[in-house]
């Protein structure tokens, strides 16, 4: 099984990462504009307060502890038959939980919540609320914890790429366009009840995205 990448795929990431990174911070209406797009007057944001919302609510956090338990369950497989369960060796299956703990757990909810400190969307005067709009990396008081800035369910969806970095290379397509889908649906809507920004998600994704090629290509690359 080859685990090899393109090798301008991180650079690509990278790049765009600090460029709408440059972008969002430097025009903030944007994020304004895009939220807009997605609020209605008199009846608020177009998902918030629906049972689709209840429904993904249901089952996305589950999915968090699903996730966690899949991991250790793998891991302890990887370590009792020396890595040859699945074809995987134990650096696989490090690299995978190295990116869900960095990603969505250090750099997301440990860090960037609490220290940017950005209120939601449904919570500025913009859009009903009482707090303030603060720019994508600009620190704010008007939120305490688990903020805006940036989002961490569309981070745990983009940490899938993890896993599907280590399949063939044909399949790999196959799954890199899903988590790339998966991802998108999971960025609107989170936008669409109000809970993010644009920045908040796309940005989440690179990150994690970058994150992800980066772990993979120190742990899981063979050369030749």
């Amino acid at each position: 099984m080859s685990h090899r990448l393109p090798d301008h795929a991180l650079a690509v990431l990278s790049v765009s990462t600090v460029l709408l990174s440059v972008l969002f911070a430097g025009v903030p209406g944007i994020d304004l504009a895009a939220s807009s797009l997605v609020h209605a007057d008199g009846s608020g944001f177009v998902l918030r307060d629906t049972a689709a919302n209840a429904a993904v609510d249901r089952f996305l956090r589950p999915l968090a502890m699903v996730t966690v338990a899949g991991y250790l369950v793998l891991a302890g497989l990887s370590l009792a038959t020396g890595g040859r369960f699945l074809s995987l060796r134990f650096r696989h299956i490090l690299s995978v939980g190295l990116v869900f703990a960095i990603g969505p757990g250090l750099l997301v909810n440990g860090a960037l919540k609490s220290w940017i400190g950005r209120a939601r969307p449904k919570n500025i005067a913009e859009f009903g609320g009482e707090r303030l709009f603060s720019p994508a990396y600009v620190p704010a008081d008007q939120c305490l914890q688990n903020c805006a800035f940036v989002s961490g369910d569309v981070s745990f969806i983009a940490a899938f790429l993890a896993p599907v970095l280590l399949l063939a290379p044909g399949r790999r397509r196959a799954g890199i366009a899903a988590v790339v889908v998966a991802t998108v649906l999971a960025g609107f809507y989170r936008m669409a009840t109000g809970a993010h920004f644009l920045s908040d998600v796309a940005l989440a994704a690179l990150m994690t995205w970058t994150l992800a090629l980066a772990v993979h290509g120190m742990l899981c690359k063979r050369e030749g």
